[in-house]
């Protein structure tokens, strides 16, 4: 079902966001839009998944990440990401 797969985005974005992205000394990280594709989840709740984790991550982690890469496949999906990160208090 959607929820599942929108809950498993989420779940996937934690755990590489809690792997050991630090110790490894990454200074970047990349996220592709997981399950938008042939699973059907929709575009608009896998940017809110991904967008949310990467925030939790950047926010609450002592991290040395310095970009997070969201790949895309089409400018509706760029839309929906931006509609996310715009929706972000500052």
């Amino acid at each position: 079902s959607r929820r599942r797969h929108t809950r498993y985005i989420g779940d996937w974005s934690s755990d590489v966001c809690s792997s050991d992205l630090d110790s490894r000394g990454l200074r970047s990280v990349a996220f592709p839009a997981i399950s938008t594709g042939i699973y059907g989840v929709p575009i608009e709740l896998a940017s809110r998944a991904l967008v949310e984790e990467a925030v939790r991550y950047l926010r609450e982690a002592e991290t040395q990440l310095e970009r997070v890469v969201f790949c895309l496949f089409s400018e509706a999906d760029l839309a929906a990401f931006n509609a996310e990160l715009k929706r972000l208090p500052s």
